[in-house]
């Protein structure tokens, strides 16, 4: 579904952008080994109408507005931060519906703030 890659397709973009910083894809959060300290996601999210920051777990699961687009990726998170695996993680939202230049952009100032 060509709404679900935005997130690649930025991705894709930021690496040219962002030579020192590693873009993976991963089919889901538990396919990791272990977790950088820098954990940064980027994901389409349904219910968000600017690329924003999430980096507060709770945002996810407690809020209708802040859901990820795979409900699993937020409880995996969630699991694996009260089992000590990870101890920050921040997750830069992507609407599934915006234009692919603005979200690069966007994107690529959140960044500049995170690195």
């Amino acid at each position: 579904m060509r709404q679900d890659s935005i997130a690649l397709r930025v991705a894709e973009q930021l690496q040219k952008r962002f030579p020192k910083i590693t873009f993976e894809e991963i089919a889901s959060i538990d396919s990791l080994q272990e977790f950088p300290k820098k954990f940064v996601i980027m994901d389409a999210v349904k219910g968000v109408e600017k690329v924003c920051l999430l980096d507060n777990l709770k945002k996810i699961s407690d809020s209708n507005v802040f859901s990820l687009h795979d409900l699993d990726s937020g409880f995996q998170l969630k699991l694996f931060k009260k089992m000590g695996k990870i101890k920050k993680v921040k997750i830069i939202a992507i609407p599934q519906k915006m234009e692919l230049a603005q979200a690069v952009e966007d994107a690529k100032k959140l960044l500049e703030t995170i690195f």
